[in-house]
Formats: C-alpha cells, structure tokens, sequence
C-alpha cells in the first residue's frame, strides 16, 4: 500500500511539472504575429482613453493576410442595471483602417449606453 501512494505520489508531481512551459525570445531578427487584443473597461472613462492608434502600431509587423481580432468588454458592477456588455470585430490585418473605423463606433455606442445606464 505504501508503495502504490509514493509511486501516485511520484506520478501526480512529474505530470504536473511536466505542464509548465517557458518561451525565450533572445534570437535577434525573431518576429511574432499577434492576432487578438482585448480590452476589459469599467468606467466610460477608460473606454473613452483608448489609444486608437496604438492598435495600429501592435499590428505593423502582421502580414496583410493575418486575421485579427479586436475585443471590448465593459462592466459596470456598480451601475444601476449592472451593464455588461462586449464587442468584438475580426479581420485580415490590411483591412485594419476599417476594422479600427468599426470598433470607434461601437466604442462610442457602448459609451452612450453606459451614460444611459449610470
């Protein structure tokens, strides 16, 4: 009996040492894609602070093919009706001029819903 515990023992600790994973990225030249940002707000306040044209900038080193995703969520624990609500807009990475357009006017219609909501 002994034996089987240390040997489940043994088991459990190697399958989940085996589980973790470490990444380096010290090779000069090495590029990565990215393909989704999300955004996660609680106040009109920080939806209205986004940076429109950093999201450009995090997709330059794309290829034109790439598909990308761009995610808001919004939630308002303390507002009167506890909005929550999300959007999300996907793409390739040469439309990103339109995909940016789409997310500025769901940005500002989920604004106006939140000041509805106060």
């Amino acid at each position: 009996m002994k034996q089987f515990f240390t040997i489940t023992f043994l088991l459990a600790c190697f399958s989940i040492s085996s589980q973790e994973t470490t990444f380096k990225a010290d090779k000069e030249g090495s590029k990565f894609t990215i393909h989704t940002i999300k955004y996660a707000v609680s106040s009109q306040e920080e939806l209205k602070a986004i940076n429109w044209n950093d999201m450009k900038e995090i997709f330059k080193e794309n290829k034109p093919e790439d598909l990308i995703e761009f995610v808001f969520e919004v939630d308002l624990p303390e507002s009167k009706n506890k909005f929550k609500s999300s959007m999300k807009v996907s793409g390739e990475t040469k439309n990103i001029d339109s995909l940016i357009h789409k997310m500025k006017k769901g940005a500002k219609a989920i604004s106006k819903l939140v000041s509805n909501n106060k």
